[in-house]
């Protein structure tokens, strides 16, 4: 595919087709427009564990790598939008917050059950 091609269907390293260095999806987190496949940021992320030769982000030199951090962030800007503070204890809470009650309640019945059994 042509430079041309290229950048009329709008892939990612037309404008560094020139002689510049490929562009991997991390490059754009600095652009004015931000990618929005979250498949191809899922697909570098994988890579670059790959890479790492790991498949947890906790590994420290994932956690070190700038490029992971970027898609990462990307990945989290589509998800919470661009400039969003997210306090992890908090989102931690909404996520499970059907799962706590739903254990708080059988608890409940078993106390219940355990009384009216007679325990």
């Amino acid at each position: 595919m042509s430079f041309a091609e290229k950048k009329k269907h709008g892939s990612m390293d037309a404008a560094f087709e020139a002689g510049k260095r490929k562009m991997n999806i991390e490059d754009t987190v600095c652009s004015d427009l931000l990618p929005s496949n979250s498949k191809a940021m899922i697909n570098r992320l994988t890579e670059l564990l790959d890479e790492h030769k790991t498949n947890c982000l906790q590994f420290r030199p994932c956690q070190d790598d700038t490029r992971v951090r970027k898609v990462m962030w990307l990945l989290m800007s589509q998800v919470f939008g661009q400039m969003a503070t997210i306090e992890m204890s908090n989102l931690w809470d909404e996520l499970c917050a059907d799962e706590i009650r739903r254990r708080a309640e059988r608890k409940q019945a078993e106390r219940l059950a355990a009384k009216t059994n007679g325990g």
